[in-house]
């Protein structure tokens, strides 16, 4: 299979991202259990796409000199942010 096109992948992360908000917004007007369970299996599916997509792009555009420490700061700052979202909702 031959590796994507730079637009192409640029615009599979920005399809990806609005997918995510568009998503997550929509979460708020839902009226019942089966749409909110939709949403979140959907919104799952984004989630994921972002992790593999985000780090691919950063490691592509950044350049190599500061690859390194933006690749672990993208990585401590998912986590970073999944510790306060968990405080948050406690």
């Amino acid at each position: 299979m031959p590796p994507l096109d730079q637009s192409l992948r640029r615009l599979i992360f920005v399809c990806d991202l609005i997918a995510f908000v568009v998503l997550g917004a929509l979460q708020a007007v839902v009226t019942n259990d089966t749409q909110l369970l939709v949403l979140r299996f959907l919104l799952g599916f984004a989630i994921g796409a972002e992790y593999a997509i985000g780090q691919t792009m950063l490691a592509e555009f950044v350049p190599s000199a500061n690859r390194g420490a933006l690749l672990s700061t993208l990585q401590a700052a998912w986590y970073g942010g999944f510790l306060l979202a968990v405080i948050v909702a406690y």
